[in-house]
């Protein structure tokens, strides 16, 4: 009679474990959970520890705890409620995080991860309780509530509290309470990694156009001033992709392969082009005779016999008949 009065007190606790900060990181892949053990109910909070997180039914827990997450044997985390310190003069308890906080990391299902900015990823874990006891014998007490902060800066996260158990070595009901996680992109994350991805592709679609304008113009110094502006689209679109939210790095997610990748490729295309149209006419132009007006002016030879004479005449000072000079030459 004594352990079945036991196993209900235990059973009725309201125990509740808020997930005061989850880090996620996709890279590694992991998501780091940071825990707070909470007691609400008037018979089942340490005194003077009333008001956390601004619920005047809700605290510290009063009784020791020992925290298990998923198979492990040994607790993640030890609660003991008479190490908390009392403030002189109010009775109030002071709220050490590191006395009732806890932190856990666990493995990322990354199977959609490719799919950036759609990518979803999924967690899993089961989390009991028991009390303190010598070699990890305590009984168990339930959970009632696992809950996770809703928000990141960069994903949305949408748990999933899940009553269960487990079967003890004797066969008996091991309360516990699972976890699933559910994380995704925020919607204006995906909305401003679109409108860039839909820039780069504007971007890329212009140098084709510089490409067809060239074609059509005489003007050599027209296209090198196009050539210009696709060199810049160039170093532009990289710097783009980086500036996507939060943007994985160019490993070949389904957003490169049919966006980063096929972009840089037209672009470089297009200038490989346009260098080979400014070096076509360049030879052209070395390869065309000169038409006649360029040739240089050759000015007419005079006489020497009469340029001779001129100069006798202007010595000597006299006056000559030019005509009869003229009939010399």
């Amino acid at each position: 009679m004594h352990e079945d009065r036991g196993s209900l007190y235990f059973c009725s606790q309201q125990i509740v474990l808020l997930g005061e900060n989850v880090d996620i990181d996709v890279d590694e892949p992991s998501v780091g959970l940071r825990w707070s053990i909470v007691a609400c109910g008037t018979d089942f909070v340490l005194p003077g520890s009333e008001g956390i997180h601004e619920s005047s039914s809700c605290g510290l827990p009063n009784i020791p705890l020992d925290i298990f997450v998923d198979s492990d044997v040994d607790p993640a985390a030890k609660y003991d409620p008479a190490q908390f310190p009392v403030v002189n003069g109010t009775g109030q308890r002071l709220s050490v995080q590191a006395l009732f906080q806890f932190g856990r990391d666990h493995v990322l299902d990354v199977h959609e991860d490719y799919l950036y900015p759609f990518d979803t990823y999924r967690l899993t874990t089961t989390l009991r309780a028991t009390s303190a006891g010598s070699n990890n014998t305590g009984d168990p007490i339930a959970i009632s509530t696992l809950t996770t902060i809703t928000k990141t800066s960069s994903f949305v996260v949408q748990p999933e509290d899940i009553n269960s158990y487990a079967l003890a070595s004797d066969g008996s009901h091991v309360p516990s309470q699972d976890l699933n996680l559910l994380i995704q992109r925020p919607g204006v994350a995906r909305a401003i990694t679109m409108l860039l991805f839909s820039v780069n592709w504007m971007l890329a679609h212009s140098t084709i156009g510089f490409v067809a304008v060239s074609w059509l113009s005489s003007d050599g110094e027209k296209i090198r001033r196009y050539l210009t502006f696709i060199f810049v689209i160039v170093l532009a679109i990289p710097e783009i992709r980086k500036t996507m939210p939060d943007a994985p790095g160019f490993d070949g997610v389904l957003l490169d392969s049919i966006g980063f990748f096929p972009q840089m490729l037209i672009t470089g295309m297009s200038a490989i082009v346009l260098l080979c149209m400014i070096a076509k006419r360049e030879l052209e132009l070395s390869f065309e005779p000169r038409p006649s007006s360029e040739l240089p002016h050759r000015k007419p030879r005079v006489s020497m016999h009469f340029s001779k004479e001129v100069r006798n005449l202007r010595r000597g000072g006299t006056s000559v008949d030019f005509r009869e000079a003229r009939s010399w030459t």
